[in-house]
């Protein structure tokens, strides 16, 4: 476990190295503000997303898996190291993020949309990451990639035009006070331990699709 670990830890830690030095440009540059946040938040998602995607290329590419296969590593180990990798670097990034905001936040009610922005990128990301991994093990990179490929500029498109078409007005008619005080009412334990839950249940898909479905 502690090999797999160590494998796929150096895709995460430059990935997130390179996108916290462009990150901290940009506030050194603008300091935090709404754009900042925006780019906080997209930076969580490329950089599980993107890590994850980028291992499991690396994986297909040169066999890691069948390697893996030969030695003394059961699927749980195997998947629980791929997951626990995503979940310790997100939550690491999600961190350092928090910090920034609660150190540059130019008022209370920014630093609570935003607290809440980042947290919603990460379940996001983590959640995506799961999926991605449940994809991949049931019909491999390759055949995930092309579904990938067909169906993410599809959703992309759809979504914003279904959202713009019958909820946008009720959206922008919002307050940002009553924004602001539904962020704040959340619980962030309770919040945590669903997150945790619900990525828990995408391991253990994962673990199932892997044992059933041997492609990967």
């Amino acid at each position: 476990m502690l090999g797999v670990l160590k494998k796929d830890a150096y895709t995460y830690l430059l990935l997130m190295l390179i996108l916290s030095a462009f990150t901290g440009l940009t506030l050194s540059m603008d300091g935090m503000d709404r754009g900042a946040v925006m780019l906080m938040g997209t930076m969580s998602l490329i950089l599980v997303l993107g890590a994850t995607s980028i291992s499991e290329q690396n994986e297909d590419k040169m066999g890691g898996y069948r390697l893996l296969g030969t030695l003394p590593i059961t699927v749980w180990e195997l998947v629980s190291a791929k997951f626990l990798l995503a979940f310790v670097f997100g939550i690491l990034n999600l961190s350092v993020g928090m910090a920034l905001i609660h150190r540059l936040a130019p008022s209370s009610e920014f630093l609570i949309l935003a607290r809440f922005y980042l947290w919603a990128c990460t379940f996001v990301g983590l959640t995506l990451a799961g999926l991605v991994f449940v994809g991949v093990f049931y019909g491999g990179f390759g055949k995930f990639l092309r579904l990938a490929m067909r169906t993410l500029p599809a959703i992309v498109v759809i979504i914003p035009i279904i959202v713009r078409r019958f909820f946008w007005e009720d959206i922008v008619a919002i307050p940002i006070s009553s924004m602001v005080t539904m962020a704040d009412s959340v619980h962030w334990g309770i919040l945590m331990i669903f997150g945790t839950m619900i990525y828990g249940c995408l391991l253990l898909l994962a673990v199932w699709t892997k044992k059933n479905y041997a492609v990967a």
